[in-house]
């Protein structure tokens, strides 16, 4: 053992197993440092080998992804985002964040468990919702192919298409521009609306408001289990049916036939009262 209490001068080069000591009066190694652990970026990756970075102010990416998974960021491309066990093959702007969120590619974007394959603007939102694409938008568990610009929002809220729009658990195939808001609220298409539980198959203008309810093109059905299934009919009244052309009829349970064609039936019982009325 060799002690020196005084200093030590080395020209050339010093080298042992391990020095001890204060270094904080050490200078003149970072070219050393450089390049033992900061390689070029351009070729090489830095690998802290399992230990952690911490303390770290702002993290800037530049023409990358973002990979918060157990696999290897090469899976996800083209400024991607994934963030989640199995969160992978995020490709070209898409972004998957939760468990299995996967294959979200072109603005694509997926949140949630399972939330995959999002495509070409597609948004899924929830356990599940998946294959949502064409600017369609799907939000809650299983809400799957919405598309072109379709919106479902609700379990199973799914085949929303083509600017329709379905809102409740498995309100779907809603499509051309048609409205579905109520449980089970389905094929409401062509600008028609069905609003309530199970309010379906209204379409061409038509509109259903209550449950049950169903109007055909240019209808209105208003009331429980109320239909209008001709064209420019209306019904007002839980149970009401207006079953002619151009007719309406108005109470809880007034049905008309087929034939009252261009005519007003109001249910026997019930007194209408006006102001004024001009009949020409």
């Amino acid at each position: 053992r060799l002690t020196i209490s005084t200093n030590v001068y080395v020209v050339g080069y010093s080298s042992a197993t391990k020095y001890y000591g204060d270094g904080s009066g050490l200078y003149n190694i970072w070219a050393f440092v450089e390049a033992q652990f900061m390689p070029n970026p351009a070729i090489a990756n830095l690998d802290m080998n399992g230990w952690q970075i911490n303390n770290v102010s702002t993290i800037t990416i530049q023409g990358g992804s973002v990979a918060i998974s157990q696999y290897l960021p090469s899976d996800n491309y083209n400024f991607a985002v994934s963030i989640g066990s199995r969160s992978w093959n995020n490709r070209d702007y898409g972004v998957g964040v939760g468990h299995k969120s996967s294959y979200n590619r072109n603005y694509g974007v997926g949140v949630g468990c399972d939330a995959a394959n999002n495509q070409n603007y597609g948004v899924g939102v929830g356990r599940a919702s998946s294959n949502n694409f064409g600017y369609g938008v799907g939000v809650g568990y299983w809400t799957n192919n919405d598309k072109y610009s379709g919106v479902g929002v609700g379990g199973v809220a799914s085949l929303n298409y083509s600017s329709g729009v379905g809102v409740g658990y498995y309100a779907s195939s809603n499509y051309g521009a048609g409205v579905g808001i109520g449980y089970y609220c389905n094929n409401n298409y062509n600008y028609g609306v069905g609003v309530g539980y199970y309010a379906e198959n209204n379409y061409n203008y038509g509109t259903g408001v209550g449950a049950y309810t169903s109007s055909k093109s240019s209808s209105v059905a208003l009331g429980y289990d109320a239909d209008a299934t001709q064209i420019e009919a209306v019904s007002l009244g839980a149970g009401a049916k207006a079953n002619a052309m151009r007719s309406v009829v108005i109470g809880a349970g007034c049905v008309n036939s087929s034939a009252n064609t261009d005519t007003v039936k109001i249910k026997e019982g019930y007194t209408l009262r006006v102001d004024s009325i001009t009949i020409s």
